[in-house]
């Protein structure tokens, strides 16, 4: 489904259809609610296995919601890229699971409904120093358009994993590797990351481009495009696991 826009003509009316068209993935443009969807059934829960391999005597973590953070920052390209905007979309929820043996190997599933990603919150923007301004209604309907059939289809394809396998837990920077799952595609990234061991956590920081056409998503793009979404985005990440019980 394409994104809508109208055609603008002269420098204040060109400057809003930008503002309008360049968003993560999609258009800022506000459009018609739709019909409700059913909501895709939710995948089994990351505590069956984790709670088998502590009851198996490994040290499991639990990732703590409230104190991770997930960002994608997205930039735009072109010949008018000057009229469009960095977008800073941010995961609100994150689920994961961690079976941690110090100094050996260790696996990792982090995972979140992608109906959790929340567009340009001002203290996202704040706290990464970018200094774009969208009003709430360019926000939701950025957010919408994103979520849509034809960007992210969040009604077939309702969750983003990650699967992390790290050789050597002892802090400092080290290789893992990533298998992600998006829009219905996976594959797996070599990276790098940042590990520490504060106060009995087990955190893990780190950042890493991906290409959006990789996972089949086609970036936005207007005016033949002379204003066009980046291919590569950015995710940078800081999940901070805790001991867990089951």
């Amino acid at each position: 489904m394409p994104a809508r826009h109208r055609p603008a003509f002269g420098d204040t009316l060109l400057r809003g259809g930008l503002t309008a068209g360049l968003c993560l993935l999609g258009a800022c443009a506000s459009h018609p609610p739709s019909q409700p969807q059913k909501a895709a059934a939710a995948p089994p829960p990351l505590t069956v296995p984790y709670a088998a391999q502590a009851r198996a005597g490994k040290s499991v973590y639990r990732l703590d919601n409230a104190e991770s953070s997930v960002w994608i920052l997205v930039d735009k390209e072109g010949p008018l890229a000057s009229f469009g905007h960095r977008h800073v979309i941010e995961v609100g929820h994150l689920e994961g699971f961690a079976s941690v043996s110090p100094g050996a190997a260790t696996r990792a599933d982090v995972r979140f409904p992608v109906t959790s990603l929340e567009v340009d919150r001002p203290a996202a923007l704040k706290h990464l120093d970018i200094g774009e301004k969208l009003s709430d209604a360019d926000r939701k309907g950025t957010r919408k358009h994103m979520l849509g059939e034809s960007v992210l289809d969040a009604k077939h394809y309702p969750w983003v994993n990650f699967r992390i396998d790290i050789a050597d837990t002892r802090a400092g920077s080290v290789p893992l590797k990533a298998a992600i799952r998006l829009h219905g595609e996976q594959h797996s990234l070599s990276l790098t990351a940042v590990l520490a061991h504060p106060a009995r956590q087990w955190t893990v920081t780190g950042s890493f481009p991906i290409k959006q056409t990789r996972f089949g998503i086609t970036p936005y793009s207007i005016m033949l495009g002379a204003l066009r979404v980046k291919d590569q985005i950015e995710i940078r990440y800081d999940l901070v696991f805790v001991p867990w019980n089951p």
